[in-house]
C-alpha cells in the first residue's frame, strides 16, 4: 500500500518565487554559465520561464559564455562557443523565444562604459564577497586568492540588471547572496527596482548539489537518454537508502519542479505516487530534450 509523502516545502524558502507567480514580472533574466551540460538543476528554472512566458512576462535567458570562463576557466576559451551553442539548443527545444549570449552583449561599447561606471559604486571586498557560494575555491575562501577575473564575473552580473532594464532576475541559491549586494547599487537612482527570486539547490545524484562541471556520475543531462535517467535515478535512491520519492532528489522534483509544473499548466505529479510514476513523469518532463541526446559537444 502507498504511504503518503512526508509535508514539503514551499517552492522558495523565502516565498521569492511564489510571490513572482502571484505578481508577473514585465521582465526577467536567467543567466546561466556554459560550463557543462545542461542538467536536471535546470528544469526548475526552465518551465518556471515558461510559465511567466505564459502570464505575459518577457523572459530572457542569458547563456553567461565569458562566465564561464572567469569562474576558474571551467569552460576553456576554445570551447566556449561550442558549449553556448549546446545550450542555445538546450532552451530553444523547451520553447523559450529570447536566448542572448553575453558576448553579444558585452563588447558592445556602451555596455563597457557602463561596466567602468558601475564598478565605483561596487566596494571591491563586499563585492568578492557576495561570491563566496558562487565562484570555485567555496564559501570562506581567502579573499586575497582572488582574481580580477572573480571581480569581472561579479560586476557584470550586476550589472545585467541595469543594462537588460530589468524587474526581476532569477538564480539558485548559491547566486542569492550576489542579487543581494548588488541591487541596491543597481537601484539606486533607478525608477525601476528589481526583484530576485530564488530556486533552491537541485541535489545532486551523489553529492548534496548539482552542477553542470560536476562529473558524470552526480548528474542527470536534460538531454540523458532514458535508460539513463533511470539508472542514475535509482543510484540516487540507492546511495541515499531511501525509495525515491523519500530521497532528497525525489523530494526536490515533488516540492519545487512539480508546483512549478502545475504553475504552467502541465501534468500534475499525483501526490501519491509511487516511484514508477515518479520516473515516467520526470521522463515525460524530459521529452523535449531526447532528441539532443546524441549532439553533445
Amino acid at each position: 500500500m502507498l504511504q503518503p509523502h512526508p509535508p514539503l516545502p514551499a517552492i522558495s524558502a523565502d516565498g521569492s518565487v511564489e510571490d513572482l507567480l502571484r505578481r508577473p514580472p514585465s521582465r526577467v533574466l536567467w543567466g546561466v554559465a556554459p560550463t557543462g551540460e545542461p542538467h536536471l538543476g535546470y528544469l526548475a528554472h526552465l518551465v518556471l520561464l515558461q510559465a511567466l512566458e505564459a502570464a505575459g512576462t518577457e523572459c530572457i535567458a542569458l547563456i553567461a559564455n565569458y562566465h564561464a570562463f572567469l569562474d576558474a576557466r571551467k569552460t576553456e576559451w576554445p570551447a566556449l562557443q561550442a558549449r553556448s551553442d549546446r545550450y542555445r539548443s538546450v532552451f530553444e527545444a523547451a520553447g523559450l523565444e529570447l536566448v542572448l549570449e553575453s558576448r553579444q552583449t558585452c563588447m558592445e561599447p556602451a555596455y563597457l562604459e557602463a561596466l567602468f561606471r558601475i564598478s565605483q559604486r561596487l566596494p571591491l571586498l563586499a563585492t568578492l564577497r557576495s561570491g563566496e557560494t558562487t565562484l570555485a575555491a567555496g564559501e570562506g575562501a581567502d579573499l586575497h586568492g582572488r582574481t580580477v577575473a572573480d571581480a569581472l564575473y561579479l560586476a557584470t552580473q550586476i550589472l545585467d540588471v541595469e543594462w537588460f532594464e530589468l524587474d526581476a532576475v532569477l538564480c539558485g541559491e548559491d547566486e542569492a547572496p550576489i542579487y543581494r549586494f548588488g541591487l541596491p547599487h543597481v537601484d539606486e537612482g533607478r525608477a525601476l527596482s528589481c526583484r530576485h527570486a530564488t530556486l533552491p539547490m537541485c541535489p545532486g545524484v551523489l553529492g548534496p548539489e548539482m552542477h553542470s562541471s560536476d562529473a558524470a556520475a552526480n548528474k542527470i543531462c536534460l538531454s540523458d537518454p532514458p535508460e539513463r535517467v533511470v539508472a542514475r535515478l535509482a543510484a540516487h535512491a540507492a546511495h541515499h537508502e531511501l525509495p525515491l520519492w523519500q530521497s532528497p532528489l525525489g523530494s526536490y522534483l515533488r516540492g519545487v519542479v512539480a508546483p512549478l509544473v502545475a504553475a504552467r499548466g502541465g501534468a500534475p505529479l499525483s501526490p501519491a505516487a509511487s516511484d514508477e510514476a515518479l520516473v515516467a513523469w520526470v521522463l515525460n518532463l524530459l521529452h523535449p530534450w531526447r532528441d539532443l541526446s546524441g549532439a553533445r559537444p
